[in-house]
């Protein structure tokens, strides 16, 4: 039987808060998830890294105006690593 995000110990508890969020809130971006609580850019950079390693999230790169890149996530109850 496959455990969910929650029930993984290999995931901090910023990073299963974090996982929560995106599965439940629609966000477009790295600040609203940033205005949406006390934790900066880096501290949820860092749990979007861990959640990534994990195979919880991936993310797709795409090329915005003027050279910049929109970053789009997919998240998932179960990793897709185990």
């Amino acid at each position: 039987m496959e455990k969910n995000y929650l029930q993984d110990e290999d995931l901090s508890i910023r990073a299963k808060g974090l996982l929560t969020i995106m599965l439940n809130v629609p966000f477009r971006s790295m600040k609203e998830l940033s205005l949406i609580s006390k934790d900066g850019r880096v501290s949820i950079r860092t749990a979007l890294n861990e959640l990534e390693e994990n195979g919880y999230i991936t993310r797709e790169n795409q090329r915005a105006e003027r050279g910049y890149f929109n970053v789009n996530y997919s998240a998932f109850e179960y990793s897709q690593l185990k």
